[in-house]
């Protein structure tokens, strides 16, 4: 799942070791801060569990360098210097996760159709992700299913759906935007 993406960005951008290194420590950020099921302890709240959760016990937040020994390296660099790479990190950072996202809202969209017994159609209390246009790396806007409509047509299918964010607001989606998370029944 990381391969692809990270074999794009690598094909683009020519990054040094410790530049690279830094890159990758973010991206390590990004997939285990990605929803992989449901937790469902209040229906009012929405809350993904996540790899982070399972291997710290609890999210994890950004990772911060060491800059003493960074900047001890880098005596003869300027300022422009810096910001140049910088740059160029972030760029490579936008691009995995650009790429990232899109191929795993794929495969949890292809995880209900390839097995059409398992499948069902969205409903009310479904935690989902919202494909959101531009959220920020590594966060995913996770609602709740509050409603169904639609279903005037002649194929009675239902397209539009009223969700309740994490946040707390109530927002009315496409369900084409929606990712249904699923939640194991033991």
């Amino acid at each position: 799942m990381v391969k692809r993406p990270l074999r794009k960005i690598l094909g683009i951008h020519s990054l040094k070791f410790r530049e690279l290194e830094a890159v990758l420590f973010e991206i390590e950020r990004m997939v285990n801060m990605r929803p992989i099921s449901a937790v469902v302890s209040d229906p009012n709240e929405p809350r993904a569990l996540s790899p982070a959760d399972l291997m710290y016990g609890y999210s994890s937040n950004q990772y911060l360098p060491d800059t003493k020994r960074i900047l001890a390296q880098a005596e003869g660099a300027t300022a422009i210097v810096f910001s140049q790479r910088w740059k160029a990190q972030q760029s490579a950072l936008r691009g995995f996760w650009k790429q990232f996202r899109n191929e795993y809202l794929q495969y949890l969209r292809s995880l209900h159709y390839n097995k059409p017994n398992s499948s069902r159609p969205l409903a009310v209390g479904d935690v989902c992700i919202i494909q959101a246009p531009d959220p920020s790396r590594a966060f995913w806007p996770i609602c709740v299913v509050q409603a169904l409509s639609g279903g005037e047509g002649s194929d009675r299918r239902q397209r539009t759906c009223v969700v309740k964010t994490g946040s707390g607001q109530i927002l009315k989606r496409p369900i084409q935007l929606l990712y249904r998370l699923e939640v194991s029944q033991f």
